[in-house]
C-alpha cells in the first residue's frame, strides 16, 4: 500500500511513521533540491513537482493521496497539479485528503461550531481554504473519487508544545475565563487520518465541535466522523 503526499510537514511525518507499521511506503513532492535529498534520509520516495511524467506514475500507482499545501491567490496548488496528473494516468486513489482550518468558520462570538455549521471566512487565507475545499469536493464529484476534508486546529507535538515555548522563552499568558481552546496532538491527527484511509468517506468534512472568539481560539477536541483525531 502506497500513500503520495502533496507536501511534507510535521503532520505527514507522524502520518507517515503510522502507517510504515502497517507496511505502507510513502512518497511526497518538493520542489528544492534540498527538500529531496532530506525527504531521501527519511526513506520518503521524492517525486519533483515540476515533473509531469513523475507525478502521474505516483499518483497511478497511489492507494491514497493526501494535500497539505495552503492555498494561493490561484487556487490550491496540489489541485491544479495533480488532477492533470490524475486524468493522464486515469489514477484513481481509494482516498483522497484536503487538510483545510478551522479558519473556515469565521468568528462566531463564542458559539459554538460543528461539522455541518455554515463557513464564514473572514479572512483571505480562510476564503482561500473555503474555495480549496468546495473545488477538491467538486473534483472527487467529477472524477468519482472519495474525497475527505479536514478542518484542522492547532496542532502541537515534540518540539512545539507549550512546554517547549515556555523553555524558549516564546510562552504567552492568556487569561480568558471561561474561555476553551482547540488543539490536536500531532499523532492524534495522524491516527484519525489513518482511521479514514481504513474506512473512506465520500465528500465528508471532518471539523471540531468548538467554541471560542475566533477560528484561533477554539474549543475542547476535534472529531474525524466517528474517530477521534
Amino acid at each position: 500500500m502506497r500513500l503520495f503526499t502533496f507536501g511534507y510537514g510535521f503532520s505527514v511525518a507522524a502520518l507517515g511513521t503510522q502507517l510504515a507499521k502497517a507496511g505502507w511506503s510513502l512518497a511526497a513532492s518538493y520542489r528544492r533540491d534540498e527538500d529531496s535529498e532530506r525527504l531521501r534520509a527519511l526513506g520518503v520516495e521524492a517525486v519533483p513537482v515540476h515533473d509531469p511524467a513523475a507525478l502521474t506514475a505516483e499518483v497511478k500507482i497511489a492507494n491514497a493521496v493526501l494535500v497539505t499545501a495552503a492555498p494561493d491567490a490561484e487556487g490550491c496548488p496540489g489541485l491544479r497539479t495533480l488532477v492533470p496528473a490524475m486524468a493522464r494516468g486515469g489514477a484513481f486513489p481509494d482516498w483522497l485528503g484536503y487538510l483545510s482550518t478551522t479558519g473556515v468558520y469565521g468568528d462566531r462570538q463564542g458559539g459554538w461550531v460543528f461539522e455541518t455549521s455554515r463557513l464564514s471566512a473572514q479572512s483571505m487565507e480562510g476564503a482561500r481554504r473555503v474555495a480549496a475545499e468546495r473545488d477538491w469536493l467538486d473534483v472527487g464529484k467529477g472524477m468519482g473519487l472519495t474525497t475527505t476534508i479536514f478542518r484542522l486546529p492547532g496542532i502541537y507535538g515534540p518540539g512545539r508544545s507549550t512546554f517547549d515555548r515556555l523553555r524558549e522563552g516564546r510562552a504567552k499568558r492568556i487569561s480568558a475565563p471561561g474561555q476553551v481552546f482547540s488543539r490536536i496532538h500531532v499523532e492524534d491527527l495522524a491516527a484519525g487520518l489513518v482511521a479514514s484511509i481504513a474506512r473512506p468517506r465520500a465528500g465528508g468534512a471532518a471539523g471540531p465541535p468548538w467554541r471560542g472568539a475566533g477560528a484561533r481560539r477554539a474549543g475542547p477536541c476535534l472529531r474525524a466522523g466517528a474517530a477521534s483525531r
